[in-house]
């Protein structure tokens, strides 16, 4: 029996064609030509057949020639898979919603168009086992752009949503009878992104339809599953206005090939040559003068080489000849470059060094949405223009740290909702990353700093905080990025930096990259210091260096999430400000010491259903550092009981911690240290709060 490998191609009209056969034989007469090694499942008829685009390859209308990306398909492997037969199954249908507030192809639903694939597929395998085959599905394409992003859906809903039917897909194509999954290159999962060449769109449309862009950019951050983006960028659209255009079918064709099949680097082994850059306004661009500066770094600094703005070509690093790149040479001032590179230099040596800053940008002119110019100079230029100088130099582009400062010119102008920045600069990492992927360039260990504007940026004071604490929340939304607060350096007037302030700048975006890189570096949001933390979990002599240190750290992390979702980031910053005494008399006082409290007993109900597992007490060298009582000798029932209480108290102190009053319910307590009397062995954390 011959497993046949299979692209399974859904969604809206998009996917089922809206452009006529003599669009596309007007670039490629032979386009409609029979592909005898590629069979498409014909619905109409249940039968497979040669797959022929403008005859049997639109399910949506059946007798219209109207044909899609599944017409692409066969080139897109060919190149890989010179022999054999391949199949395709196509189900997509106009005007249907994809995984949007309408449920047409939400999983669960009767007679819905998931409903109906799923009745499809296994038509079709049981039509190929009669023939002797079995189905493969190793390819997966949904389109939906033309409708969904129409509707009122939050990106985060619309990314749930667009997971768990693809989630559920890859979990029940399996259980169908003659029916498996693979992966065919180096994707399963080949999402098309919402073209870009809409016209006509007012900003509410436009914003629309950036979280749709944004939610299917989330895939690429990190990957759920073996997912990738369909990239449409450049691509035309069709008559329409909503579909793409014949010439764009075909080139997105091209894309898919690409996207499964990436072209391979050749720098594999050759050495590595870490990446800085810098994006952003003029608070990267720099406004402290060169004589601030201590002499060594006025001269060239060896083992930096900074991408020239003019020439595209990479040079010694030199203050006052290539740090800046909106004004000539000669520039008498600069950011926090020369001391973040130092610090650089000696972490490797050698570092490249990019710089793209605009000053006066907003978030809009560096959306790859939007005006979205900047993004297209700076990234999509100058940033993969590095990645190919140096792999024409048998280096291999290694991206570590990504410094961006945006924010600052949208409170100051205030031209465009405040309430877009964090979406915008959502996407600029989403998209920065997808960028690189086109290139094959390995970002796994790529961190992305943003500077948080100063809180003396005159301004509303509602608008600065609103677009404060949207930059401050991304740390929470995105696993790779951090952020440094510029209000905490010292300023030369009340936006830009001086030269101390671009010092200790430098100084806290290294200290931040370098915690991102060491896991053991995740702190807190309330407890004083990730030590007294672990102390107050009775968990002390857990090895820095072991696993079970790790699970603290990862419960930590969590918690710290979970804090931003329940009270929001404006309120955790109120009280993460707040000043901390284990001996508290004042509201303030009393209110961080509740925080570190709920911390404390959060962090232990993350941790107690792994614990007993982890911490579980032993007779081995390697368990004997298990000397405080852990989660030892607990009963089921023990520990349920205990969650039950645990979960109580945070609730009632999550009331009270969302007020800025202190006002405590019941017998809830603000006691934050640890028990008069140590742990005996035996005895267990439950017993000790």
């Amino acid at each position: 029996m011959a497993v046949r490998r299979t692209a399974l191609f859904i969604g809206d009209k998009s996917m089922a064609g809206t452009i006529p056969l003599t669009d596309f034989t007007a670039i490629n007469p032979t386009y409609g030509t029979a592909q005898a090694d590629c069979q498409i499942w014909n619905i109409q008829t249940s039968t497979w057949e040669p797959l022929q685009p403008g005859v049997n390859t639109n399910p949506s209308t059946p007798g219209t020639d109207r044909s899609s990306l599944e017409s692409r398909y066969r080139e897109a492997i060919r190149s890989q898979f010179p022999t054999g037969t391949h199949y395709v199954i196509k189900h997509a249908l106009d005007s249907t919603l994809g995984p949007s507030a309408k449920p047409n192809w939400l999983p669960g639903i009767a007679g819905n168009a998931y409903a109906t694939l799923i009745s499809v597929v296994t038509a079709a395998a049981a039509a190929a086992h009669l023939v002797g085959d079995t189905l493969s599905i190793e390819v997966i394409v949904p389109s939906f752009i033309t409708d969904d992003w129409k509707t009122e859906i939050g990106s985060d809903s619309y990314a749930a949503n667009l997971q768990g039917m693809l989630q559920t897909l890859r979990t029940v194509l399996p259980t169908i009878p003659y029916c498996s999954t693979g992966v065919l290159g180096a994707k399963q999962v080949a999402i098309v992104e919402t073209p870009y060449g809409f016209v006509g769109l007012d900003h509410a449309t436009q914003f629309r339809l950036l979280i749709h862009r944004a939610s299917v950019a989330r895939f690429t951050y990190p990957p759920l599953f073996s997912a990738g983006i369909l990239n449409t960028h450049s691509l035309s659209l069709a008559v329409d206005n909503e579909t793409f255009s014949a010439a764009a079918i075909l080139d997105l064709g091209s894309r898919l090939g690409s996207l499964l099949f990436p072209a391979q680097a050749t720098d594999g082994t050759n050495p590595e040559a870490p990446i800085v850059a810098f994006f952003g306004d003029s608070i990267l661009e720099g406004a402290a003068l060169n004589t601030e500066l201590p002499a060594h770094l006025l001269s060239a600094l060896d083992g930096v080489l900074s991408l020239n703005w003019k020439t595209q070509q990479f040079q010694t690093f030199q203050v006052g000849v290539n740090n800046l790149v909106s004004i000539d040479q000669g520039a008498p001032a600069h950011g926090p470059e020369p001391y973040l590179l130092e610090l650089c230099r000696a972490l490797w040596k050698q570092v490249w060094f990019v710089k793209s800053t605009i000053i006066g940008s907003t978030t809009y002119f560096w959306s790859p949405y939007f005006l979205g110019y900047l993004f297209d100079a700076g990234v999509r230029n100058w940033l993969r223009n590095a990645v190919q100088i140096l792999r024409k130099q048998n280096k291999k582009p290694a991206p570590k740290l990504f410094c961006i400062s945006l924010g600052t010119n949208d409170i100051i102008e205030g031209y465009k909702p405040a309430n877009d920045v964090g979406l915008l600069l959502e996407t600029f990492v989403s998209n920065t990353l997808l960028e690189l992927s086109l290139d094959n360039v390995d970002t796994s260990g790529l961190k992305f700093v943003f500077l948080i504007p100063r809180d003396s940026v005159p301004s509303d004071p509602t608008r600065k905080a609103t677009v404060r604490s949207a930059i401050q929340g991304l740390k929470e939304k995105l696993p790779n990025v951090e952020t440094v607060d510029l209000q905490q350096h010292s300023s030369t007037d009340l936006v830009h930096l001086n030269g101390a302030g671009e010092d200790s700048c430098a100084q806290a975006i290294f200290d931040v990259f370098r915690g991102m890189q060491d896991t053991s570096k995740v702190q807190p949001l309330f407890a004083p210091t990730r030590e007294f933390l672990v102390r107050a979990l009775k968990l002390s002599q857990v090895p820095q260096e072991n696993d079970g240190y790790t699970q603290i750290d990862t419960a930590v992390q969590t918690i710290r999430m979970r804090f931003y979702q329940q009270l929001g980031t404006t309120r955790v910053t109120e009280l993460s400000n707040l000043p901390y005494t284990a001996n508290a008399t004042s509201t303030a006082e009393q209110m961080r010491a509740l925080a570190v409290s709920t911390e404390i007993k959060w962090v232990r109900h993350e941790l107690m259903r792994t614990m007993p597992t982890l911490f579980k007490a032993g007779t081995s060298l390697i368990q004997s550092w298990d000397a405080e009582a852990g989660f030892r000798e607990n009963t089921y029932l023990s520990m349920r009981d205990e969650l039950k209480r645990l979960e109580s108290e945070i609730q009632e102190a999550l009331v009270v911690l969302s007020k800025q009053d202190l006002t405590f319910p019941g017998s809830l307590s603000a006691s934050a240290v640890g028990p008069e009397t140590p742990a005996k062995p035996g005895d267990t954390v439950f017993k000790v709060i």
